[in-house]
């Protein structure tokens, strides 16, 4: 039986409130760095003074943190083009010059 079948309970913060969640122990780390940015999201948001209640809060926080997600899925995916356009272009240059060799 692997890890990932048992679940644990780990205890994280939310803007000064406890909450207790089930987990795998191969989650457990990710999880917790998760809630660690999430907190301190909510916390920027709490402290800027304009939004008020912590499901409004939360909500900006998961908010702004899914928009940086987006940007950043958008950078990997032109970063993975540009890089797949690259071997291409590496591949057509290597095939040319064996080519050359070949017919020398």
């Amino acid at each position: 039986m692997s890890n990932s079948s048992f679940t644990e309970q780990i205890e994280i913060q939310l803007l000064g409130r406890s909450y207790k969640l089930a987990c795998s122990a191969e989650e457990k780390d990710t999880l917790q760095q998760a809630a660690q940015r999430l907190d301190s999201e909510m916390r920027k948001i709490h402290e800027q003074g304009r939004t008020f209640g912590s499901e409004r809060i939360a909500i900006m926080a998961a908010l702004n943190i899914a928009h940086e997600l987006v940007q950043l899925e958008s950078q990997h995916t032109l970063l993975k083009t540009g890089l797949s356009q690259r071997i291409q272009q590496l591949q057509l240059s290597a095939e040319a010059i064996l080519a050359e060799s070949d017919s020398l």
